[in-house]
């Protein structure tokens, strides 16, 4: 059986992922702090589920970190772009994204 896990990040305000008019500024990494963490939690998963509206930054976002080995989320990114994406959308059922394998649109 697998697990499921879940990774958030909330603002002091209670705002998930965006703010109220989905501004993602307060989004801050102590990286040097989760870094360990994230790395682990990364490396135990196979598969992001996430919410389009999340989707429509976070995709393309680790798309360009991955072809920038000099970034320092560059390791994060080797293992976040090649896992299976499943975007949760009202909206839409297409994707423009070049991600491998294919994000699936539910």
């Amino acid at each position: 059986m697998r697990k499921l896990k879940l990774q958030m990040q909330i603002s002091l305000d209670g705002f998930v992922a965006a703010g109220p008019n989905d501004e993602q500024h307060w989004v801050t990494w102590a990286w040097e702090e989760i870094r360990k963490e994230v790395l682990e939690l990364a490396d135990s998963c196979d598969t992001i589920l996430i919410g389009r509206k999340l989707a429509v930054d976070y995709i393309p976002y680790w798309e360009g970190v991955y072809t920038r080995p000099d970034d320092p989320m560059y390791e994060v990114a080797q293992r976040i772009v090649p896992m299976q994406k499943v975007v949760f959308s009202k909206t839409t059922d297409q994707s423009s994204w070049r991600t491998l394998p294919w994000p699936t649109i539910w």
